[in-house]
């Protein structure tokens, strides 16, 4: 026989205040069990026969809208089950803690490999334990909780606005893993009323060609140190714009028939491309370096270790941006902004500007969206606009 659902006043529960506890209650054989609806109400506010609570009660329609959910969620998981418990089993998920979810979460991101996310999350998690309680479970988290959190990144930890953003982005994420796992339905996700906060277009650093021939043109032997940041920077901008974190895990292997090939570390795309003659004096000279490595930028003793790696790899990378603006101010570069992502940005700028196609630009910094891509060259698109409408009305830009 399908489990009953009815929504009940627990008079024997009386509160200090005059309140009593309104339960669902979940009946199959003979057989109850409860739901508390975290809802009170003075026995002369219950309607006993419409089981519902009288408009004399100040908070009636949300207290109503409260058991109607429950009890509606109910009886869609009676339609499933035969006994009252497995019913309240199913119902009360939502009730399930937040925090130990995510940190599930995590230890899933760990064992797949995915490092760089589980990195983010963890701060993510940090933030979140700054604010709310150990106890918050997932059908507590308001629209008002959201705002809270947003306001806290804002304001607490002087997050900018593609920052807070991101962390948002990253909050939504969960709660759409929390409602697949059944554990709050679509209405309780508090992210149906939220408005995410706007991401702005960051100002990005490219150098143009001239540049880059000041780079090459720098003599660096008397120091090993500047010449290696300097060196890296132009592979990477010859070599399609490897990131900081591949071009430390590449090998000398990794180079064959004029071609470097290698799996990016952070989107799992594979990359080949041709190597053009002018980067060859910028690697002949590690060949002789032991080791299996194409650039001594790490030790190889961390590669079989993902966390220690990605450790190293980002304290190295803070340590050759900060020797390139050393090596910018020698070759009368302007070093404000220059990063080793800026040789990522500046030849999808050259490609954008010689007339090549998006998807093989795509496919040359190994971007799993082209949209990625796109957000790399619409600042030379901006000034192509600029241009065009310069000359179009004479209207000086």
């Amino acid at each position: 026989m399908r489990p009953t659902v009815v929504p009940v006043l627990m008079k024997h529960k009386k509160s200090s205040e005059g309140t009593c506890p309104i339960y669902i209650r979940i009946t199959a054989n003979r057989s109850s069990c409860y739901i508390h609806t975290k809802v009170c109400v003075s026995p002369k506010d219950w309607n006993s026969n419409k089981k519902s609570v009288r408009a004399s009660d100040r908070y009636s329609q949300s207290k109503n809208n409260t058991i109607i959910h429950l009890c509606t969620e109910a009886n869609l998981a009676a339609e499933n089950h035969r006994t009252a418990e497995a019913v309240k089993a199913e119902v009360t998920k939502g009730y399930s803690g937040v925090f130990p979810f995510i940190e599930e979460y995590i230890d899933d991101l760990e064992l797949k490999g995915k490092y760089w996310e589980k990195r983010k999350f963890e701060v993510t998690l940090r933030k979140l334990s700054k604010v709310f309680p150990r106890s918050l479970n997932w059908i507590q988290f308001s629209h008002r909780d959201l705002v809270k959190f947003e306001s806290y990144l804002r304001n607490q930890c002087k997050n900018s606005d593609n920052t807070t953003h991101n962390e948002m982005k990253r909050l939504r994420r969960l709660f759409k893993l929390a409602h697949a796992d059944r554990l709050i339905s679509a209405d309780d996700n508090p992210f149906i009323r939220y408005t995410m906060p706007r991401k702005t277009v960051p100002t990005r650093r490219r150098l143009s060609f001239q540049e880059i021939s000041k780079l090459m043109e720098l003599n660096l032997k008397g120091d090993f140190r500047l010449g290696l940041a300097r060196d890296v920077f132009l592979f990477s901008y010859f070599g399609g714009g490897v990131r900081f974190s591949d071009l430390c895990v590449l090998t000398k292997k990794s180079i064959e028939d004029g071609r470097v090939t290698f799996t990016s570390m952070k989107t799992g795309q594979a990359v080949a491309n041709l190597l053009p003659e002018q980067v060859n004096p910028f690697v002949a000279g590690y060949h002789g370096i032991v080791g299996e490595l194409l650039f001594p930028l790490i030790d190889q003793s961390v590669i079989a270790d993902p966390i220690a790696l990605r450790r190293q790899i980002s304290s190295k990378n803070v340590m050759v941006n900060s020797r390139l603006k050393k090596v910018a101010k020698r070759a009368g570069i302007d070093p404000t902004g220059l990063t080793m992502h800026v040789a990522r940005h500046s030849v999808a700028n050259e490609a954008q500007a010689q007339g090549h196609e998006i998807r093989a630009i795509q496919s040359m910094l190994g971007h799993k969206k082209v949209t990625t891509t796109t957000g790399y060259v619409d600042e030379l698109n901006q000034r192509r606009n600029d241009k065009l409408m310069s000359s179009l009305w004479n209207v000086a830009s």
